[in-house]
């Protein structure tokens, strides 16, 4: 009985406890059975989003550059590494818990002169000089016991920044997606626009030139002639932006699609309808949709993580144990290294602890906790 009692109290010790507040999961939102309001108007039918909504448009060429944005985006590039960066964190954080542990191997040779030697005996040794050789070797470990729950709180926020980082990368990827099919229907539209005004000006054109041969039999004024030639230059006029606006575009979906301004442009310069809406819009359940916004579960990502910040500085309150221990040989003959009287063990706890330092602890604190509230708000208003 004494002895399960103490094993319970040792696995107690090691384990610690966990200060801080326990992250309590996202905020409430709509009752699952709750619609938006006005639905039946907007002609939205319940149903599950879209991972390629732009398919929806049915548009060949808008498909392709979408495929070529998600595979060579630098900003989806940018977003992948950091997504990297953070996992390979959470697993130094989580490394963290475990023992540090180590081999060492020791080599020495020390030629001492007589001179030394009589110094450091204090008298007339007679033996002239003399060569020392030291062996040794071993393992030696360290652990710092998590009693308050400083580590586990520091990779249970690193966990949850990963996880902001995935919703990061499916943020970047909405953004993405979106700007490309907003770029390419405005290119369409725009290439609409220039047929109709180049159609108008071929119009007007013609009108000219049948108005100078009215002109010519003096049938028709040269005050209408005049009116008539301005419209001519007004159409050419109006032509010339709409042509940069389609450069620009032109340019954008290059950018966007991970390739060079001007790529693009062979490939698009026929003009093509405008791709069209859906007449009907599957948004399913207006909770679900809010819990399926990368931006906002991003944001609720990033409030676990500040919440596991508030125990990890809570911790920086108490002292620090940490364990050391050390298992080697050590002799002058190598010959003799693995004898039973060159065995050595150490082992000794180091305790640490910075009670002058408790106003920055309390700041950090402080801090963590305005994180925590600061991004409890902005998710609460995007909700």
């Amino acid at each position: 009985m004494r002895r399960t009692s103490s094993l319970s109290l040792a696995c107690l010790l090691l384990s610690g406890c966990m200060l801080g507040p326990n992250y309590k999961g996202p905020p409430k939102m709509l009752p699952p059975g709750q619609g938006f309001a006005r639905a039946a108007d907007a002609g939205a039918v319940p149903g599950p989003p879209l991972a390629q909504w732009w398919t929806e448009l049915n548009d060949a060429a808008l498909n392709k550059l979408e495929a070529q944005a998600l595979s060579a985006s630098p900003d989806l590039a940018a977003a992948r590494a950091r997504l990297r960066e953070s996992r390979a964190e959470l697993h130094a954080d989580q490394a963290q818990l475990l023992p540090t542990t180590g081999a060492s191997g020791l080599y020495l040779h020390s030629h001492s002169g007589d001179g030394l030697l009589n110094g450091l005996v204090g008298g007339s040794s007679g033996g002239g000089a003399q060569d020392l050789n030291f062996y040794s070797t071993g393992f030696d470990a360290s652990w710092e016991l998590d009693l308050f729950g400083a580590k586990r709180r520091t990779a249970e926020g690193a966990a949850a920044q990963a996880q902001a980082r995935i919703a990061d990368l499916a943020d970047t990827q909405v953004s993405l997606t979106a700007n490309l099919a907003r770029a390419y229907v405005d290119l369409r539209a725009d290439q609409q626009r220039v047929a109709l005004a180049q159609a108008s000006l071929g119009l007007h054109q013609q009108m000219l030139g049948l108005e100078r041969q009215r002109a010519a039999a003096g049938t028709v004024s040269q005050d209408d002639l005049l009116q008539l030639a301005e419209q001519v230059q007004q159409d050419q006029a109006n032509l010339a932006p709409l042509r940069a606006e389609i450069s620009v575009q032109l340019d954008q979906l290059a950018i966007l699609t991970g390739q060079l301004p001007g790529a693009l442009d062979a490939e698009l310069a026929t003009p093509a309808p405008v791709p069209m809406p859906p007449a009907q819009v599957a948004v399913g359940n207006p909770a679900l949709l809010l819990r399926q916004r990368p931006d906002i579960r991003a944001a609720e990502r990033n409030i676990a993580a500040r919440n596991a910040a508030i125990g990890q500085h809570l911790a920086d309150y108490f002292p620090k144990v940490t364990l050391l221990g050390d298992i080697g040989f050590s002799s002058t003959n190598i010959s003799q290294l693995f004898n039973g009287n060159a065995f050595s063990v150490l082992a000794a706890p180091v305790i640490s602890w910075t009670p002058f330092d408790f106003g920055r602890t309390a700041a950090a604190v402080s801090q963590a906790r305005a994180g925590a509230m600061r991004r409890w708000r902005i998710i609460r208003a995007r909700c």
